[in-house]
């Protein structure tokens, strides 16, 4: 605009001239007629003239000159930013390939966490199953005291007994049996009641024996209970470590790429912005150099479509970014399928089935996902971590595994062409080849293939192609 303003102080220069040399002319026709001298005089004014001229030219090109100084500065300017950028733009490069080496450890990390997972799974229910054993032995033992004591009482009183009457006393009712009769009654009535009495010690000694063998087994149960104990801390210990070298790993590469792509937003807005004043000043300064050699007319037009441009340049904004950063909730599930036996049809279980997991449901079947491109192909479930997800309907696991953008994931193959896809868990309960009934746990809720929140992304298909989980699924 300096440019401009110098034009404009020169124009009152171009019409003082102009009108001083039409001034001179008439002048020095009149006195021709009358007299040389006067005549020769005339010339020597109007010679003025061309100086203010060439003072008002030499003064727009001390304007021009200092405009395109100005130029080449801002041009330095653009070249060191664009250099910065260049750095920048390297910087994150390196960054993005660090980032998918992160990836791939954050990945393996998520397979450790789901063998971990189960791994500890396992163990609580080995624990649970000696606990029960144990339970069972210490009531068997319980009993076996009970029966021991009630047979030491009885083997006391007879051997009370036999102290107080003597271990005579029953032969000598039998020998003073004068009936042959009742002697032959009463030896097989003395027979059965030895044999009772040798009865009674085999099966003492036999209780003995097996109380013995029931504390040794008492003892070993609790030796294991106290392995399996030890056994499920050092896991758990060891998966919270592997959970916090995730969170690390994850919380590391997110500062670091939000960093770097702040510092090239910027600096790509400043080239923007910079690029706008070096074409607007080459532009006014082109404008100005072919404005200075037309005449006043051409001079006004140029600065009008100056102040146009001017006024557009000024008047142009930047439309906001008003794409969708969260993403809606279509509703909310309170129950999960319940564990049943047998097989169905998939087909007519239309409308009929339960969502895998209770929660929050974010996104609407085929609509735009926030902030991207593509369109929601199924459900995002928000749920706690660790909350078990349970299978729709009976199946067979044919994908077991961690898949970049859906962590570890699930499939299950339900027959006729449909599968039931389960992503983002925090652990995988099954293995391919497995088969599943409706209702069993096959997995755990997570935040696995980078989400930010906990949560299951869930799909049904038929024949590869998606179809909307909410005309399959109902919602209670």
């Amino acid at each position: 605009m300096a440019i401009w303003a110098g034009m404009g102080l020169s124009d009152p220069l171009y019409a003082e001239a102009a009108a001083r040399s039409g001034k001179t002319s008439k002048t020095a026709s009149k006195q021709a007629k009358t007299t040389k001298t006067t005549k020769a005089a005339k010339p020597a004014k109007t010679s003025k003239t061309p100086k203010k001229t060439s003072k008002s030219n030499k003064k727009t090109r001390a304007t021009g000159a200092q405009g395109n100084a100005e130029i080449r500065a801002k041009r330095s300017e653009l070249k060191d930013i664009e250099r910065r950028l260049g750095s920048l733009q390297r910087d994150l490069e390196k960054t993005e390939a660090q980032q998918t080496e992160a990836n791939r450890a954050v990945a393996e990390v998520e397979r450790e966490v789901s063998k971990a997972t189960r791994a500890l799974r396992q163990v609580v229910s080995e624990r649970a199953e000696a606990g029960r054993q144990l339970a069972e032995v210490e009531t068997a033992q319980h009993k076996l005291e009970e029966r021991i004591t009630a047979r030491q009482n009885e083997l006391a009183g007879w051997l009370r007994q036999n102290y107080l009457y003597g271990a005579a006393n029953d032969i000598a009712a039998l020998l003073a049996a004068r009936d042959p009769n009742q002697f032959v009654r009463d030896t097989y009535y003395i027979e059965r009641l030895g044999r009772a009495r040798l009865e009674l010690i085999e099966g003492l000694r036999a209780d003995l024996r097996l109380k013995t063998e029931h504390a040794q087994q008492i003892s070993s149960h609790r030796v294991t209970l106290a392995r399996l104990e030890d056994d499920r801390r050092k896991r758990q210990e060891k998966q919270e470590e592997t959970y916090a070298r995730r969170r690390e790993a994850l919380q590391k590469i997110e500062t670091t790429l939000k960093t770097q792509r702040e510092r090239v937003t910027a600096l790509k807005a400043d080239e923007v912005r910079l690029t706008q004043v070096v074409n607007t000043l080459t532009k006014q300064a082109a404008e100005a150099q072919a404005a200075a050699a037309k005449r006043e007319r051409e001079r006004a037009n140029a600065r009008t479509r100056t102040r146009k441009d001017s006024v557009a340049n000024k008047g142009a904004k930047t439309t906001p970014n008003t794409g969708r950063t969260t993403e809606p909730v279509v509703g909310k599930n309170r129950e999960v399928p319940e564990p049943t036996s047998g097989s169905t049809d998939f087909a007519r279980l239309r409308g009929k089935l339960n969502f895998p997991v209770a929660g929050e449901l974010l996104g609407k079947f085929g609509a735009p996902r926030a902030g991207q491109g593509t369109a929601w192909r199924g459900v995002f479930i928000r749920a706690a971590n660790g909350a078990e997800v349970r299978a729709v309907s009976s199946g067979a696991v044919v994908f077991s595994s961690w898949l970049r953008g859906y962590g570890n994931l699930l499939i299950l193959d339900h027959g006729g062409g449909y599968l039931s896809i389960y992503g983002n868990n925090d652990a995988l309960f099954k293995d391919v080849g497995d088969t599943v009934r409706t209702g069993e746990a096959i997995a755990s809720v997570g935040a696995s293939g980078s989400e930010s929140e906990s949560g299951l992304y869930f799909e049904i298909r038929h024949r590869g192609q998606a179809v909307d989980p909410m005309q399959w699924a109902k919602l209670k």
